[in-house]
């Protein structure tokens, strides 16, 4: 690209005063399991902002806490159950054990409603749609990279020699799109709490499934071509561990059929 041609700036309005915000530190919200959750905020919509970043964390609180109700409710069973036991040691106190098993027969019964939710079938359908999104995600971030990566590719700062105000424009245009790469880059991290999640709800459940990549491994601002071959690399082992998954694997006899998904990866 030929900046004495294409740009014209006038004297004092270097970049058009505009300075892209760095994301920084994400916002995070640990959880009871030791993980976390982390922002996510997508550039196809808009550039990430605190504001934008603190508000995208708290719209995933809503599905994220309903989908708690049934651990608390397991959490609650198991605290019974031990109140229960416990009341048998050292000394049986059977007055004392009564009451904890009359609370623990709606506590059951309660937790009932989980049980189809829990059906390993049903975990292995969201564990594959998780990884196939994880895989879309992880694709849209390797074309916002190499877009970031041509525009500083066509970026001759010695072009400007003896012109000021075009010298201003594409330092400042050149520190934006490291800027930008830097946050694109800053948004893998914000995966690696769901791929930790993924691979702690498989071993709860008995599935088996190959390590998952470690994507903050991958990830170098100062080689953004490295990061692209390691994130590609990354979505082979995906896509390996998606097609290796088969709901039709874990049928039983009292295990209702599958309901249809779609891959989108």
């Amino acid at each position: 690209m030929d900046f004495t041609k294409e740009v014209d700036l006038p004297l004092g309005i270097p970049c058009l005063d505009f300075k892209m915000p760095s994301i920084g530190t994400l916002p995070s919200i640990p959880l009871p399991g030791g993980a976390e959750i982390k922002a996510l905020q997508s550039f196809a919509d808009s550039i990430p902002t605190d504001c934008s970043l603190n508000f995208n964390i708290m719209l995933q609180l809503g599905p994220l806490l309903g989908s708690m109700a049934c651990l608390l409710k397991i959490l609650k069973v198991v605290g019974l159950l031990g109140e229960f036991f416990g009341a048998f040691v050292p000394i049986p106190n059977l007055p004392k054990a009564a009451s904890a098993a009359a609370n623990i027969v709606p506590a059951i019964a309660d937790l009932a409603t989980c049980i189809p939710a829990l059906a390993i079938i049903r975990i292995v359908e969201m564990i594959k749609a998780i990884i196939q999104i994880i895989i879309k995600i992880i694709k849209c971030v390797i074309d916002q990279i190499m877009s970031i990566v041509n525009i500083l590719s066509h970026i001759d700062l010695s072009i400007a020699f003896g012109n000021p105000a075009l010298d201003s424009a594409l330092n400042c245009q050149k520190d934006n799109a490291q800027t930008t790469l830097q946050n694109i880059m800053a948004l893998i991290e914000a995966l690696m709490p769901i791929i930790m999640m993924i691979q702690t709800v498989a071993s709860i459940a008995g599935i088996t499934l190959d390590p998952l990549p470690d994507l903050s491994a991958m990830v170098n601002v100062n080689d953004p071509e490295g990061t692209v071959a390691a994130l590609q690399g990354a979505i082979t082992t995906f896509q390996q561990i998606d097609a290796g998954l088969n709901p039709n694997d874990y049928l039983t006899p009292d295990t209702p059929a599958p309901s249809d998904y779609t891959d989108i990866a």
